[in-house]
């Protein structure tokens, strides 16, 4: 985990800084060559700000690298209003073009890729959000792998992950705290997002100290509910131990309480994890075929923020 959260913090802090500042900088012969290198920062500061957890750091700071990439481009450009737009064929670096080429077709690729993923393939299930006054934040959800890493597993595919963000936008009192109270989601209510038939309720389960998982009941404590009328089923899953409200054959309806969020089962920290899927058998923590949710008639996926007022007004 330790290695990761390096990662995360190079690919979204220490490079954007980083080329931002070398595009600032940058000499080159031509406009022609300029254009390349501003295709490459262009494309990966999109990248990042469509496709990184910025619930690590700070909301606020994907916008403040948005500001900064135009203020840069449009500086570095009108310094260079007199640059010829083409130095000759034999003062081009090929070599360094050529990368800086496949560099932005890369980026931009996977750009297009994630932004596709920010569409409901539509037969969706409407429900209520199932979470209680404040900001919320997705950090895995779309229809697409590239910004939700369920879309590669068939009943979950259009699951979506929650955590809660305080007043700076971020998602704990710390970057990665073993102390589940330091996550702003622990031990938040988990509401009813439709009225149903409670197919399973599980607790009992231990809330783990992160990075403990339980890869033998990845669900964690849970509550599953099949939707009046339906044959699909919603999974709630990660509950706290104890906390859990309802029992299976309860006949529960929007808003009602279900449990409250802890870090039971196959997790990495508290967050509330939901998807819903066909009911095909009696598997209802990865079985069926996936059925993306609309909340409120909105398709949530990463970076999609939710805020919820203490009436339940969704914004």
């Amino acid at each position: 985990m330790r290695f990761n959260i390096v990662m995360l913090f190079f690919a979204q802090l220490v490079m954007p800084i980083g080329i931002l500042a070398s595009l600032a900088q940058t000499r080159t012969e031509s406009q022609f060559e300029l254009l390349l290198y501003t295709l490459v920062v262009v494309s990966y500061v999109a990248f990042i700000f469509i496709v990184g957890r910025w619930d690590w750091f700070g909301y606020s700071l994907r916008f403040i690298l948005l500001i900064s990439l135009c203020i840069v481009v449009f500086t570095t450009w009108n310094n260079a209003s007199e640059k010829q737009w083409w130095s000759g064929f034999a003062r081009v670096n090929w070599v360094e073009n050529v990368i800086r080429l496949g560099l932005f077709l890369t980026f931009a690729g996977l750009v297009g890729k994630a932004s596709r993923g920010f569409r409901s393939p539509g037969n969706s299930i409407y429900v209520s959000f199932p979470l209680h006054n404040g900001t919320y934040y997705v950090a895995h959800g779309g229809s697409d792998a590239v910004i939700n890493y369920h879309y590669t597993h068939t009943a979950q595919r259009f699951a979506l992950d929650i955590v809660k963000l305080n007043k700076f936008g971020i998602r704990a009192s710390a970057i990665y705290p073993q102390s589940l109270e330091r996550y702003f989601i622990f031990n938040e209510p988990v509401l009813s997002p439709v009225e149903g038939l409670v197919l399973r309720s599980v607790d009992g389960l231990p809330d783990l100290t992160p990075p403990e998982r339980d890869a033998n009941a990845p669900a964690g404590n849970h509550v599953v509910i099949q939707p009046m009328g339906t044959e699909v089923y919603i999974l709630l899953a990660h509950l706290k131990m104890g906390s859990v409200a309802v029992r299976e054959g309860d006949h529960v309806h929007p808003g009602q309480l279900l449990g409250r969020i802890g870090n039971s089962g196959n997790t990495t920290e508290p967050h509330l994890h939901i998807h819903c899927a066909t009911i095909d058998g009696e598997d209802f923590t990865g079985g069926g075929t996936g059925i993306p949710l609309s909340f409120g008639g909105r398709f949530l996926k990463r970076n999609s923020i939710v805020s919820i007022r203490l009436d339940r007004t969704l914004r």
